[in-house]
């Protein structure tokens, strides 16, 4: 929208720069907000962006608006009956 574009133009004037995580990558905790924790299997996508829901803004290394992320969080999982042990 019209309004969205002037926005952005203001805070690009001011030296503000916009942070849009794409999916896959790894979150940044300093500009990222977590709105979902998205359970998985996966260690390897612990903490990586599953979606990005608002984009975020920030002048130098100082946040002033958090983009707003959901993200995987590894959850080890149970061992399944067949896998348990005996004594």
């Amino acid at each position: 929208s019209t309004k969205n574009k002037e926005l952005i133009q203001m805070l690009d004037d001011y030296g503000a720069h916009m942070q849009k995580s794409e999916p896959g990558e790894k979150r940044n905790p300093h500009y990222c907000q977590i709105i979902h924790r998205i359970p998985t299997d996966d260690p390897s996508l612990h903490d990586t962006i599953k979606e990005s829901h608002a984009i975020g803004f920030y002048v130098e290394n100082r946040p002033l608006i958090r983009e707003q992320v959901d993200v995987y969080a590894y959850v080890k999982p149970k061992p399944s009956d067949s896998q348990k042990t005996t004594n």
